[in-house]
């Protein structure tokens, strides 16, 4: 008996030695093939630097598109590019498993990109005095205010400083196989409201609960749904008609929607329902490149006092990073970085621009790869720096 469980012990040993090995082996293979993707990019921006802005061509970015993609694990990329007045964009792999190119009619999920369109309709009802300056939930919903919230203000929601946590406690687990936000109505995020405990009000904390609170709010106080009002008086004035939410169903022609991938394989979409303020657009490449280059021309545009109270730092999170209505503004050795990135479902988007240049860039990716945020900000560095 005891030969017997020395070797069950034996055998353990063993076992726990060879996936010890295999562990290590497995983490120095990702390490590996991460400093060939870094390598690879900084290749890719190397060339970038030797190429004015107007003369940039889609074959100068074939090298970061190659470090992204991980041999067809990340099968699409748009990068846009504006400068100025013009814009330029650039298309590369394809929808996803039907084998359509990426182009000028792709939908994408933004992600929390949306945060800046739900942040933008904040400031422009600031700006018409349809809102009080700074207002308290209290003041636009009156007796209808769940009670722990009546301190709250909408500023506090639109900046992730209101002690929100990052989704409500009575939001559906789910599995793996169907979307938990097709279960969750506005009815049940409002009254979840009703039981939350907000901490550390006024410190920065993410929150996608928090952006989906503040839309609902100002949809009741409107007394329209959220989608319905953003297209009225943010989407429609700035000329952004590709853009809509996934919860409106599949786009009509010309427009597709990309296929999601997540760890390389494709996926389903995640339409948002009541979280839609929070991260629920979809847009293609040339309307984000019109939106970033509004941004960067602010007094061009329909209502600039708008879009530059969207961008002001209202509060800071720790020393250094400014919080706008959606927006966070980065301060940066060569000037100042306002920007956004989103993540949904198998999709991953980054917005930026310089505050003191016509210059920002979009980055569009139909998989959840992270490398997209790396990207947009090397690429702005890169163009500044032309």
């Amino acid at each position: 008996m005891s030969r017997f469980f020395s070797f069950i012990l034996y055998v353990a040993i063993l076992g726990v030695s060879v996936f010890t090995l295999f562990y290590l082996f497995h983490i120095q293979s990702v390490d590996k093939k991460n400093l060939e993707r870094m390598s690879q990019l900084n290749g890719g921006f190397k060339i970038l630097s030797k190429i004015s802005i107007d003369k940039i061509e889609v074959n100068d970015f074939r090298s970061i598109f190659e470090a992204y993609s991980q041999n067809g694990r990340n099968p699409g990329l748009a990068i846009g590019i504006t400068y100025g007045v013009r814009t330029f964009p650039f298309y590369f792999g394809s929808t996803g498993t039907d084998g359509k190119p990426i182009n000028d009619k792709t939908l994408f999920e933004i992600g929390a990109v949306t945060q800046t369109f739900t942040g933008l309709w904040l400031a422009r009802m600031m700006e018409q005095q349809k809102l009080p300056p700074n207002p308290l939930l209290n003041q636009i919903l009156g007796s209808s205010t769940p009670l722990d919230l009546k301190s709250i203000r909408l500023l506090d929601l639109a900046t992730h400083t209101a002690g929100f946590p990052k989704m409500p406690l009575n939001f559906p687990s789910g599995n793996a196989n169907e979307n938990p936000f097709a279960h969750y109505s506005s009815d049940s995020l409002w009254s979840s409201l009703s039981t939350i405990q907000p901490e550390k009000i006024g410190t920065y904390q993410y929150s996608n609960y928090g952006y989906a609170a503040l839309g609902e709010s100002l949809a009741r106080f409107r007394g329209s749904p959220f989608p319905t009002l953003l297209r009225q008086e943010i989407l429609t004035p700035l000329g952004l008609q590709s853009m809509r939410f996934g919860t409106e169903g599949d786009p009509a022609p010309p427009y597709q929607m990309a296929i999601p991938h997540r760890d390389g394989r494709t996926t389903f979409r995640l339409p948002l329902y009541a979280f839609d303020p929070a991260g629920g657009l979809c847009s293609t490449l040339p309307d984000l490149l019109k939106y970033i280059n509004i941004m960067t021309y602010p007094d061009r545009s329909p209502f600039p006092i708008t879009l530059k109270l969207a961008t002001k730092p209202w509060k800071k999170s720790e020393e250094t990073l400014g919080l706008g209505l959606g927006w966070y503004v980065s301060p940066h050795p060569f000037g100042t970085i306002i920007w956004k990135n989103g993540g949904a479902g198998g999709f991953r988007s980054y917005v930026g621009y310089w505050d003191d240049l016509p210059l920002g860039v979009v980055i569009l990716a139909n998989s959840d790869d992270e490398l997209i945020d790396l990207i947009g900000i090397r690429l702005l560095q890169a163009l500044r720096e032309l």
